[in-house]
């Protein structure tokens, strides 16, 4: 039951439920996955700069090390 329902009064009706787009629910799904897109190319990024350009010759640690070891802005940004 609707809370709309629950607090209607004795001589009070309700008229009509209204539903919100599709479009509403589309938006906010597409907008979490292009969210999560972006943080995943902009770590992807950092750390293929920082392994490939940075340290060149050095021997990369684990991908997990890599991620900690970036700039805190970089992590904070994605």
């Amino acid at each position: 039951m609707l809370y709309v329902q629950q607090s209607l009064g004795a001589d009070e009706e309700l008229v009509h439920i209204g539903h919100f787009h599709w479009m509403y629910t589309l938006n906010a799904v597409l907008s979490i996955f292009w969210g999560v897109l972006a943080c995943i190319t902009v770590i992807s990024a950092s750390v293929y700069f920082q392994s490939n350009v940075m340290m060149e010759g050095v021997e990369p640690p684990s991908i997990i090390d890599q991620i900690q070891s970036l700039h805190p802005g970089v992590r904070l940004g994605a």
